[in-house]
């Protein structure tokens, strides 16, 4: 038996429902996950069966992982969660791994985790080897579910830097400082936690009686633990050496950066913000990983049509294309995955963002910094003298950019860049209110896309129910299908969401689209004339992901209302 036959041969020992393995496909390859590991994480299949089966597909030993004697479990690496192997022996160069899913072993190699063996893999139960890992993580870590204070110094370099580059002579491992104070260890800790439970902000906040941190994660804020208030100035000192900002400032605002190195050789750049309140400064940290590969346009949750239209603007030469939504809501994303498709030795590309969030090799990246004059329209003036041919605007803010942007779509060059609207025909009213002539807006645009982020549903405890239980009473409940899928909560997840999807409106402007802007139509009227064309709104692209149970009723109403 061939590997590449395993999805026809789980069906056909009966481990999949054929109607349900085209669905669960194409799940995977929306999480970028391999085919064995959804199913194992699913929970809704006999992993023993499926064991037997891979190993029968790969001509692998088969291997009873139980039969281990916990005395000789080795000892927890980081690595072993996150490729979901477990290495038993070793003869020589040859590694023996305990692994479910063989697409383990080219993540193992792709981090050169063993790069002078030989690795032999042993299929085993996922079930009972994320219970093993389980335990050796647990064992391994007392406090939170993150990474323990002791293997901190394995973990975390931070790179205190005065400036946006690199600077080995201010590099401290954390491993030299680990018993410098408990509040080193501490911040140490929190930015490792924050990290491991992939928060996007971390929010220090003093009051009179204690200090709160929050992590956000998923888009949500979530108290991760409180302090003595006693202990907030010192926190916020730690912040501030380490991203070099003035310790003794305290009554005005300051914004910094920390690097920091992960073992894995990922790169985290926390932006730091500082603001003055009433019992000391509350600080806002903002995790971007910088070392991060852009996302594949076909994992950025838009359907095949709505993927194709973006695909077509991309490929003009000459245009605008606007990301539109509130902050948070995923634009940046959507504008790197497009400059990643776009990205070749015969294009210029030139981008100007505050802050460069993603380091893109082949692209040049212009960090905003207006304190110097350097802000996004001086950056465009001088984009449009260095020969481009894409130029990327982290954000339309006034009539300035605006009108240099659109003048600079007309003349040869695709312009990407995003502006904070509702939807996407509300975009229009929005240019043309910052003083853009509607002749030449309707010249210069190719295409808007508004988004929003919602939760999406945790497979493990995602529960179906019948639609007709839901009481009919507004604009979603409307139009729902037979059956939807509710929020329960388990292990894996909080309050039964896991990660997050877009939600997207794409409005191509066609060339009657383009005419009603240049006479001036009404929103309305311009909204009326895409539903004809077929655009779908933000309403339907939410019920479809409804429909395929990967987000819930309550969710939609949270960020649609």
């Amino acid at each position: 038996m061939q590997a590449n036959r395993l999805p026809d041969m789980l069906a056909e020992h009966g481990l999949i429902a054929r109607h349900l393995l085209a669905d669960t496909s194409a799940l995977a390859e929306r999480e970028q996950l391999p085919l064995v590991s959804l199913l194992i994480r699913q929970g809704n299949i006999d992993t023993h069966k499926l064991a037997q089966l891979i190993a029968q597909a790969f001509c692998c030993p088969l291997f009873d992982v139980r039969s281990l004697h916990p005395d000789f479990l080795p000892e927890f690496k980081p690595w072993m969660h996150r490729c979901r192997a477990l290495p038993i022996a070793q003869t020589g160069q040859v590694v023996h791994l305990a692994i479910a899913d063989p697409a383990c072993l080219g993540t193992l190699t792709e981090q050169g985790i063993f790069p002078k063996q030989i690795l032999q893999p042993l299929i085993v139960d996922g079930r009972e080897l994320e219970r093993i890992l389980n335990h050796l993580g647990t064992r391994h870590t007392p406090a939170l579910p993150g990474i323990s204070a002791d293997s901190a110094a394995q973990e975390l370099t931070v790179l205190m830097t005065d400036s946006a580059e690199d600077d080995t002579a201010h590099s401290a491992d954390i491993h030299e400082t680990a018993n410098e104070a408990p509040v080193v260890r501490f911040v140490n800790q929190l930015l490792l936690d924050a990290v491991n439970l992939r928060a996007s902000d971390i929010h220090i906040e003093p009051y009179e009686m204690s200090c709160r941190i929050r992590f956000r994660i998923d888009g949500i804020l979530r108290e991760n633990s409180r302090t003595a208030a006693r202990l907030a100035a010192r926190l916020s000192a730690r912040l501030k050496v380490m991203a070099s900002l003035d310790i003794n400032e305290r009554r005005r605002p300051q914004d910094g950066r920390i690097r920091l190195k992960l073992a894995d050789g990922r790169n985290i750049d926390l932006r730091i913000s500082t603001l003055p309140t009433l019992w000391g400064e509350k600080l806002v940290l903002r995790v971007l990983d910088s070392s991060g590969t852009v996302m594949p346009m076909n994992a950025l949750g838009f359907s095949p049509a709505q993927l194709q239209i973006y695909l077509n603007a991309l490929g003009r030469r000459q245009g605008m294309i606007l990301v539109t939504g509130p902050t948070g809501s995923g634009k940046t994303v959507t504008l790197y995955s497009g400059l990643g498709h776009l990205n070749a030795v015969e294009r210029n590309i030139s981008t100007a963002e505050d802050p460069v969030e993603i380091n893109l090799e082949g692209i040049n990246q212009v960090a905003v910094n207006r304190r110097s004059g350097l802000d996004f329209a001086s950056a465009l003036r001088a984009f449009l003298r260095q020969d481009p041919d894409v130029v990327m605007l982290g954000e339309i803010r006034d009539h300035e950019t605006a009108d240099i942007a659109v003048k600079a779509a007309q003349t040869g060059h695709l312009v990407l860049s995003t502006l904070h609207t509702n939807s996407a025909v509300e975009t229009i009213n929005r240019l043309l209110n910052m003083g853009i002539e509607a002749y030449n807006l309707a010249g210069a645009l190719t295409l808007i896309i508004s988004q929003r982020l919602a939760r999406r549903l945790c497979v493990y405890c995602r529960e179906q129910v019948c639609s007709a239980q839901i009481p009919a009473d507004d604009k979603f409940t409307q139009q729902l299908p037979e059956k939807v899928w509710v929020a329960r909560a388990c292990s894996h997840c909080n309050d039964g969401y896991r990660g997050r999807l877009a939600l997207v409106e794409l409005l191509p402007v066609t060339a009657d689209l383009a005419e009603k802007i240049a006479t001036g139509a009404d929103v309305r009227e311009i909204e009326a004339i895409a539903r004809q064309a077929g655009a779908s709104s933000l309403l339907d692209n939410a019920l479809t992901l409804l429909a395929r149970g990967e987000t819930s009723l309550d969710e939609l109403r949270r960020v649609l209302s």
